[in-house]
């Protein structure tokens, strides 16, 4: 199908015309997926300069809430969003399995013994990857997939893939960044 042959006022809001090698491909462009997605890097910039400001004495200090050094909290964020975001595309196919909130806690203990010799550069690059991929996965949703039932943990009841992407790449963040600060002292 050429792009002539479609007619650019069905997909005014919705659609950006590509050509590749002669090969036209429509690109959706669906605004609520994109504003997800920004809002995700705007929280991520703000963990991002977060761990960059941090001193070596900063990444030592333990958050109280999760028991982990400031680098293995850092570096769980980090962690979390592939981890997440792998959840979030699932869940938006209509794969459903639930995560048992046990294990998940015990994956995460793990994670931070695992990262408690890791430094700062290995974390922001990490942070960076992994931030620039949950964008970019975010914003290839639709709005179908975003109001896609899913059931994440044992014992939640069913909500949205976009209460997902919410909960799991915006406010997660958030969370931690505060016991962060906490940790660090409000500087």
């Amino acid at each position: 199908m050429s792009v002539d042959a479609i007619t650019a006022t069905n997909f005014q809001r919705r659609a950006v015309y590509l050509c590749v090698r002669g090969v036209a491909m429509i690109v959706m462009i669906e605004r609520e997926s994109a504003a997800l997605a920004a809002q995700f890097e705007r929280v991520s910039a703000a963990v991002s300069a977060e761990i960059a400001s941090l001193s070596p004495a900063h990444w030592r200090a333990v958050c109280r809430a999760e028991r982990w050094t400031v680098g293995a909290t850092a570096f769980h964020i980090a962690d979390a969003y592939a981890r997440n975001v792998d959840l979030i595309a699932d869940a938006a196919m209509g794969d459903e399995y639930l995560v048992m909130a046990d294990s998940l806690d015990a994956l995460n203990d793990l994670a931070a013994l695992a990262h408690a010799d890791g430094t700062r550069a290995a974390c922001l690059d990490l942070l960076r990857r992994n931030v620039n991929h949950a964008a970019g996965v975010v914003r290839a949703l639709t709005p179908a997939q975003l109001a896609g039932a899913c059931t994440l943990y044992d014992g939640w009841p069913p909500s949205s893939v976009r209460h997902l992407v919410v909960r799991s790449l915006i406010c997660h963040p958030g969370i931690h960044l505060e016991s962060i600060r906490a940790a660090v002292g409000a500087r």
